[in-house]
C-alpha cells in the first residue's frame, strides 16, 4: 500500500528530540506528557503513580565527563552518571566538562589511557519500566554463566540491567566482561555478532527458566533470638508465642539476621557469626523464584519429635539418639527439653 508521507520511528522521546528538535528546552517535556507514563501496569507491579527519583537515571541530565567507578574505571562522557553526583557539594568533584580535568582528578595514573574512548554502560535496562521503552537497544558483553563464557547481545538476563546491576556485569567490550569473569576460558566471549532483531528471538521461552535461575536468590528466611544461645536462630521453630500478636512479631522475629543480631545483641560480630540453623516445617520459597512451590520437610511427626536434641542430666550433654525420656515428650514440657539443633540445647542448659 502507498504511504501518504512517511514517518521516523524513534525508541525513546529523547532520540526524536535530539534528532528533529535539537537545541530545544520543551521537546522532551512535552512529549512524555503527550502519552501515558505507564502504557503497561503490568510489569511495574505495585509501583504505579507519578515519575519518583532513581538512584540511577540519566533522563534528563546534562551530558558531563564523569568517572565511571565501576564498570570501565575510566572516565567516560555521557548522561548516565548516578544521580547523586549532581548533589550540592559531589557535582564538582564528580562532573567535569572536559576530560582533562577528570582524568587529573581521577585517573592521573592512566597517561594517555584516559578518558575512555567508549560510550559507557547506561542504566536503559533499569529506566525503561519508567519511561516506556520495554525493549533493550544496545547490545551488551555480559556473562552466561550456564555456559562459563561471555555472551554478546540484547538477549541478556533483565536483571542485569536492573538496579545498577549493569555496572557489573554488562560490558561494551568483550575482553572487559572475559577478564573479570571467565578469565581462564580460552574461546571468550562466545559470540560477537550484534543482535539487530528484539531481544527475545535469540533466547527463545524454554531458556526463559534459565535467565531466572541466574539471578541472585533473595532468601525468605526467618530469625529470631535465642537468648540462652546469646545469638540469633535461622528457623520457624520459635516458641508459640514469639508469633502471638503483631507486637511481639515485630519484637522477636527478622527476615535479615543483622536485625535479629541489631535489636538482640547489639549488632555484634559474634551473634552474627554464630547463627544457628534452625528448622523451618516448612521450607520457604525465594521471594525471586515464582515457580517455587514450598515443601513440608516433617512427613513423619512422631519420627520427627525423636530426633530432636535433648538434655542428658546424667551425662551433662545433649543427645540426640531417640532415647528421649518419656516426660519430655509430653506436650507441656516440650518446649523446655527438645530442640532442633545442639547448640541451643547446649546454651539452655550450660553444657557447652
Amino acid at each position: 500500500m502507498h504511504q501518504p508521507y512517511q514517518v521516523q520511528i524513534y525508541r525513546k522521546s529523547s532520540q526524536c528530540c535530539d534528532a528533529q528538535f535539537p537545541g530545544s528546552t520543551s521537546c522532551l517535556q512535552a512529549s512524555i506528557n503527550s502519552h501515558a507514563r505507564f502504557p503497561f501496569p503490568g510489569i511495574m507491579g505495585d509501583v504505579i503513580g507519578p515519575l519518583v527519583s532513581r538512584p540511577y537515571s540519566p533522563h534528563g541530565q546534562q551530558v558531563r565527563w564523569f568517572p565511571d567507578l565501576t564498570n570501565k574505571q575510566n572516565c567516560v562522557r555521557g548522561k548516565g552518571y548516578e544521580s547523586w553526583m549532581t548533589t550540592e557539594g559531589f557535582a564538582p568533584y564528580y562532573l567535569f566538562t572536559n576530560a582533562t580535568l577528570c582524568c587529573e582528578k581521577w585517573y592521573p595514573e592512566s597517561g594517555s589511557s584516559c578518558p575512555s574512548n567508549e560510550k559507557p554502560v547506561s542504566a536503559e535496562a533499569e529506566d525503561e519500566a519508567w519511561f516506556a521503552d520495554p525493549y533493550p537497544l544496545d547490545n551488551y558483553y555480559f556473562p552466561d554463566f550456564s555456559a562459563n563464557n561471555c555472551g554478546f547481545g540484547r538477549d541478556y538476563p533483565a536483571w542485569m540491567g536492573y538496579n545498577s546491576y549493569e555496572k557489573h556485569y554488562l560490558f561494551r567490550k568483550g575482553n572487559e566482561c572475559c577478564s573479570k569473569y571467565f578469565p581462564e576460558a580460552s574461546n571468550c566471549p562466545a559470540e560477537n555478532t550484534a543482535q539487530t532483531g528484539y531481544y527475545w528471538e535469540k533466547y527463545h521461552p524454554k531458556n526463559t527458566q534459565h535467565h531466572i535461575s541466574s539471578t541472585p536468590i533473595v532468601y525468605n528466611h526467618t530469625f529470631y533470638p535465642s537468648l540462652d544461645a546469646g545469638t540469633c536462630v535461622n528457623g520457624t521453630d520459635y516458641p508459640d508465642w514469639m508469633g502471638s500478636d503483631v507486637d511481639f512479631i515485630r519484637l522477636y522475629l527478622f527476615k535479615k539476621p543483622e536485625g535479629c543480631c541489631k535489636q538482640w545483641f547489639n549488632g555484634t560480630a559474634a551473634c552474627l557469626n554464630s547463627i544457628i540453623q534452625g528448622k523451618y516445617a516448612v521450607l520457604p520459597c525465594p521471594t525471586n523464584r515464582p515457580g517455587c512451590v514450598p515443601v513440608a520437610t516433617v512427613t513423619n511427626a512422631t519420627a520427627e519429635l525423636l530426633s530432636m536434641w535433648y538434655p542428658s542430666f546424667f551425662e551433662h550433654k545433649c543427645k540426640n539418639d531417640q532415647w528421649i525420656p518419656e516426660y519430655m515428650l509430653i506436650q507441656s514440657y516440650r518446649d523446655s527439653y527438645l530442640f532442633n539443633s545442639e547448640e541451643q540445647c547446649c546454651a539452655a542448659f550450660g553444657y557447652c
